[in-house]
């Protein structure tokens, strides 16, 4: 997925601008505070548990990266509202890339390596359930703010899965969440993003290495037991079970819904099958749950990126006749079609240029631009009368 369309923005401090007011645009506060380096704060990204408190004792790095942070908070209460816990970032010239200016707690630099390709800044805005935002900036000049990722309840981890030494990032969707079941019963999907360049592309083969499970058999055992729990409870909980008699639909559609963002839509589908006539629900339920499932995924900006992707990959003997290996795609908004109704991702298909590829490495070569819709229809950018064409 094109770094701006999912994440982004990453920041690097030297900590000497802090003390200097950040004087945002329509500021009326006309004093100077200082700033407080305990509302920054390094950590470790893969810790997963605990609270940041500001009676914690940190270390501050004196420079990182070419970046500045200025912070306001909220001693300076004129204007509240909108400069509540806000702060800015400036480039290596002082040019200011990005502000927020408001609802910024627990600001902290998150450094998950240092082969890392951008830095990267968290807040997390507090509240119930709620919410983690990252901010990525490139570590090439120009520098510059590449995008910010809302990941909603759950902080996002930066770890090495494929074991090539360099980090990807682990997103959760939060796409089921509340759906068919209360949040406590809410499950999220793992989502793994390796880095390409300043972009991160969605990795079906880490998520399916990362599922629980990893084929239609052991996807039948796992729900089979879920179900046989729900029962066993409902015998227990009589006056109960008639609010809850569905929640268990709700796993379901994890199963599913997991074994999509691994790009197994076959298994996705026989898993799918095979459980709902092990029910006896009936197959008009089945099909109009089905529909659901299928309806509540595509909302999600994350699958339908996977989903774009895998159907320009199903095209790919279409469109050229080099390998999955030697291309890659970055999502564009390129475009946009005001008579459609059904959603779609437009998609920038590129040459990749190495030893095992060919080409010279020192350019880059789109192939063409396509546009992929969410029930599979692609269409093609013709170049010739700039209009879209189906594949």
């Amino acid at each position: 997925m094109h770094l701006k369309s999912i994440l982004l923005l990453s920041l690097l401090l030297s900590f000497n601008a802090f003390a200097d007011s950040p004087n945002f645009e329509n500021n009326s506060c006309g004093e100077e505070y200082t700033f407080d380096e305990k509302t920054l704060i390094k950590v470790d990204p893969k810790k997963k548990y605990g609270y940041i408190t500001y009676d914690d004792d940190y270390e501050f790095p004196e420079k990182m990266g070419p970046y500045n942070v200025e912070a306001f908070t909220e001693e300076c209460n004129q204007n509240s509202a909108f400069f509540f816990n806000a702060f800015r970032v400036l480039d290596d010239q002082g040019n200011l890339i990005f502000v927020k200016n408001w609802d910024t707690r627990k600001l902290t630099e998150v450094v998950p390596e240092d082969e890392f390709p951008f830095y990267v800044l968290r807040d997390y805005s507090g509240g119930m359930h709620c919410c983690y935002a990252s901010y990525y900036f490139s570590k090439t000049k120009p520098y510059r703010y590449m995008g910010t990722l809302e990941s909603r309840d759950a902080k996002p981890y930066y770890d090495d899965y494929d074991g090539d030494g360099d980090a990807e990032l682990l997103e959760f969707d939060a796409i089921l969440t509340y759906w068919y079941t209360s949040y406590a019963g809410s499950n999220f999907i793992r989502v793994i993003y390796r880095t390409f360049r300043e972009e991160f592309h969605p990795a079906p083969d880490l998520i399916l290495q990362e599922m629980d499970y990893k084929d239609v058999e052991s996807g039948l055992e796992h729900i089979r037991g879920v179900i046989q729990g729900h029962n066993d409870w409902a015998e227990e909980q009589v006056e109960w079970a008639q609010y809850k008699k569905d929640q268990f639909l709700h796993e379901i559609a994890t199963v599913v819904a997991q074994f999509l963002y691994a790009d197994m839509k076959k298994e996705a589908w026989e898993f799918y099958d095979r459980i709902w006539d092990e029910m006896s629900y009936g197959y008009l339920r089945k099909l109009s749950f089905k529909r659901e499932i299928e309806r509540q995924i595509m909302n999600s900006m994350q699958y339908r990126s996977i989903h774009a992707r895998s159907t320009v990959f199903e095209n790919l003997p279409k469109i050229t006749s080099l390998s999955k290996d030697c291309v890659y795609m970055s999502e564009e908004g390129w475009g946009k079609d005001e008579k459609s109704e059904m959603r779609f991702t437009d998609i920038n298909l590129r040459e990749i240029h190495n030893e095992a590829c060919g080409g010279d490495p020192e350019t880059d070569v789109t192939i063409g631009y396509y546009r992929v819709y969410t029930d599979g229809k692609i269409e093609e950018f013709d170049y010739l009368d700039w209009q879209l064409r189906d594949l």
